[in-house]
Order: structure tokens, then C-alpha cells, then sequence
């Protein structure tokens, strides 16, 4: 049973770590799709 919790750890971990750099890679293209959508507002 502890090493099937080992895994399961392990298992969270490397998910955890694919997310993390997911987010890395795409939030340059989230700011640019919200920039682009913001473009027609205007703050007075």
C-alpha cells in the first residue's frame, strides 16, 4: 500500500509540474487574446 501512495505522490507531482509549465508557455497568448479583446474599450 505505501508504494502505491508513493506513486499516487508522484503521479500529482509530475500533473503539478506539466500545469505549471502550460502556464508559462501560454500566458504571453492569453495577455495577447485579452489585449486584443480589451482593444475596443475605452476608460473615460
Amino acid at each position: 500500500m505505501q508504494a502505491y501512495a508513493k506513486a499516487v505522490v508522484e503521479a500529482q507531482e509530475a500533473f503539478s509540474n506539466i500545469r505549471t509549465v502550460h502556464m508559462f508557455i501560454s500566458v504571453k497568448r492569453y495577455i495577447d487574446r485579452s489585449t486584443r479583446d480589451l482593444e475596443g474599450c475605452h476608460y473615460r
